[in-house]
């Protein structure tokens, strides 16, 4: 009984020590330096920190001792979480020494409205700076000016050791590796600030890649939306394409080499909407050349072409053709599964396969092994996961939009555990509405839509394609195309039963809960804000996924 008592002690002496921790952390929407931007950085960290301290508690549920899961582990382990949780309390005591306050109202908690018009308090703007608010949940409306930048970043290294340590001694390398992929979404969501998304994007090594090039992707699109951003023309002196019905070309580079690249066709018809979707394109293209990284899933871009040969042959049909140019995917040191590849530069004789192709030309040979599917699809999360922190929607996602890039001298040889997103043709910021050119005009590929997606796409109706991938991943098997006269509502009662049927059998509970949450849509609307939806997306998805094992 004593026992017991002590057990229930510690648990709740953790939840105490985390709360006093997590508490006296400062509001970080609030800092600023008006004489000495380099102090963003460094507020910019300690925000970071008590993101993953956040994460911590969440993945160990400090705050709900009955669930805790420190509860099972050594007395002495409990006794350093406690004391390494006081440590983190106390430095953020200093912390708060190091700064001035001033009674200032954090802009990012101000709603992009005008305010003078929308103060009645039932108007949607003073109903969304409160929704705001409650999400950011400021202990105080402070401003906070950083006076001994060097000392403040000695405190903030200090409680990242600490938080280091807590991962170390109670967490396992997949629970860490985990917490690790859902950072940069959690960390990123609550940041509008340009001068922190951009102190982020310079250094993605002191932290880790995917969180810098998430921050990039984040500012790249809040360029193009005040108009100072845009994509590398490319032009037919620098671009051959291979025949007019092709998508491989030759590309001269700026240094004289050439370079064999992909490029993914967009095809604009005459109408009131074409130069917002010519607009749309090329703004995408600026955020993909920014960010087409191996760690996003992204292969590298370099500029979108517009070929003016195309349109002037069609000029009866009133359509142009623009196509993102996409290269070799780079090989990185610091990614060590992705270092181990070596891709075959001929992308016109050896061309990446997509998802599609993989699993309809299936033997029994081929099916991938269970644990390369698993990490497959927690992949794929993990993307869409940075994707949408971005602000960005995909709207085109499905087996056909995933592609694999074939070893060199493997013919046909690909990794299933590196996939590559493709197919941005319909992708388009969060915020703008959709225009009238959409995916769901392409038939063959209506059951990877939800029912409401003609009401206009949202995050959750955006993941109800990646639902469907997922399914057709874990039974290895397309979902039939060829059925005639189907309505999307009656391809989502089909990919729900066999949600039911037949993947739980095959892949786990786990996967197929997931699948499930995708499919009903059970993720929160985008009304409830990005961070909310970040924590619950790696709560229901990327959590469970990681977990699946063979």
């Amino acid at each position: 009984m004593a026992e017991v008592t002590g057990v229930a002690m510690g648990v709740v002496s953790i939840a105490m020590a985390f709360k006093g921790a997590v508490d006296t952390y400062l509001f970080i929407g609030s800092f600023f330096d008006e004489n000495n931007r380099g102090c963003s950085y460094a507020a910019l960290r300690y925000h970071i920190e008590k993101t993953r301290l956040r994460l911590w508690g969440d993945q160990c549920q400090v705050e709900n001792p009955s669930n805790c899961t420190l509860r099972d582990r050594p007395v002495y382990i409990q006794e350093v979480v406690v004391k390494i949780l006081a440590q983190v309390k106390n430095l953020n005591a200093d912390v708060q020494t190091l700064a001035d306050k001033q009674n200032v109202l954090p802009s990012e908690v101000l709603p992009n409205k005008d305010l003078g018009k929308s103060m009645d308090p039932n108007s949607d703007g003073v109903a969304e700076m409160g929704s705001r608010m409650k999400l950011a949940r400021p202990r105080s409306v402070l401003s906070w000016v950083i006076k001994d930048r060097s000392d403040f970043e000695e405190k903030v290294e200090r409680i990242h050791k600490l938080i280091t340590d807590l991962f170390e001694i109670t967490l396992q390398q997949r629970e860490i590796q985990n917490l690790n992929d859902g950072l940069p979404s959690r960390a990123i969501a609550p940041l509008n600030r340009e001068d922190l998304l951009e102190a982020l994007a310079r250094d993605r090594t002191m932290i880790h890649q995917p969180l810098g090039l998430a921050a990039l992707a984040k500012l790249s699109q809040s360029r193009i939306s005040v108009g100072t951003g845009s994509a590398s023309c490319i032009t037919s002196q620098e671009l051959t394409i291979v025949n007019t019905s092709s998508n491989t070309g030759i590309l001269k580079r700026s240094d004289g080499s050439y370079l064999v690249v992909r490029v993914e066709w967009n095809i604009v018809k005459s109408g009131s909407h074409t130069q917002r979707y010519i607009d749309r394109i090329k703004a995408l293209g600026y955020v993909l050349e920014q960010v087409s990284e191996s760690a996003l899933r992204l292969p590298p871009c370099y500029g979108v072409f517009d070929d003016l040969s195309y349109e002037a042959n069609m000029a009866n049909e009133g359509e142009k053709r623009l196509g993102y140019i996409f290269g070799l995917p780079r090989t990185d040191s610091t990614l060590n599964n992705l270092a181990r590849h070596s891709y075959d530069e001929d992308l016109n004789s050896y061309p990446p396969i997509t998802l599609r192709e993989l699993i309809k030309n299936q033997n029994k040979g081929s099916i991938p092994l269970l644990e390369d599917r698993f990490q497959l699809a927690y992949t794929l999360a993990c993307a869409f996961s940075r994707f949408h922190v971005a602000g960005w929607l995909h709207k085109g996602f499905h087996t056909g939009s995933i592609v694999f890039f074939q070893n060199k001298g493997g013919k046909g040889m690909v990794d299933v555990t590196e996939p590559f997103i493709t197919g941005f043709q319909y992708s388009r910021p969060q915020e703008e509405s959709s225009l009238s050119q959409s995916p769901l005009q392409n038939k063959t590929l209506e059951h990877y839509y939800h029912p409401d997606a003609d009401r206009g796409f949202t995050k959750r109706l955006d993941l109800y394609s990646l639902g469907v991938v997922l399914c057709e991943i874990g039974c290895w098997s397309l979902v039939p195309s060829s059925s005639k006269n189907k309505t999307r509502a009656e391809w989502r009662k089909r990919m729900l039963d066999t949600v039911r049927t037949e993947l739980g059998w095959r892949m786990g509970s786990k996967y197929q809960g997931v699948v499930r949450t995708l499919l009903e849509c059970e993720l929160p609307s985008d009304d409830l804000g990005s961070e909310y939806f970040a924590m619950q997306f790696l709560e229901k998805v990327m959590k469970p996924l990681c977990y699946c094992n063979a």
